[in-house]
Formats: C-alpha cells, structure tokens, sequence
C-alpha cells in the first residue's frame, strides 16, 4: 500500500473507532437515566406503602421542667476572678 492510502485507513479506522465510542457512551448515558428513574420510582412506592401502612402517633411535646428551667452552667460557681481581676 502507498503512504497516502495508508493514511486514508487510519483516518477511515479512527472515524469508526470514534463513532463507536460515542454510540457506546450515549447508550450508557440513557441506561443510566433509566435505572435512576427505576429508583426514583421505586422510593415513590415504597413512601406510600409506608404512610398507608405505618401508624401515626400524634403525641404532644411535655417539657418536664415546664417553663422554668435550672440555672445549671458552673462557671458561675466556680470562677472566682467573676467579681475581681486579681490581675489589674
């Protein structure tokens, strides 16, 4: 073969190899769009046997201190520089 028909094969094969890749990307791309989709849909349904199936508990909030709660923080106690800076 001449150096020029050579070159016409390697480009003719590139060309081929490229559309190949480009086929090849496409249908997992698309592949990839259906099994999220799968899994969307999946969640979806799984979600509303769930809330068919599943109880509600309608239980109110108590707070058992009420309102007051206890001044606890014991740095307040325990810091005797609080009143005076031994170090002015």
């Amino acid at each position: 073969m001449s150096n020029k028909n050579l070159w016409v094969v390697i480009g003719a094969v590139a060309v081929i190899v490229l559309v190949a890749g480009i086929v090849y990307w496409r249908s997992q791309k698309s592949a990839e769009e259906d099994t999220l989709l799968q899994e969307q849909q999946a969640v979806q349904n799984l979600q509303q046997a769930v809330d068919q199936t599943a109880p509600t508990l309608d239980v109110p909030r108590i707070n058992p201190l009420g309102e007051s709660v206890p001044d606890v923080n014991p740095l307040e106690k325990a810091n005797p520089f609080r009143t005076k800076n031994p170090f002015k």
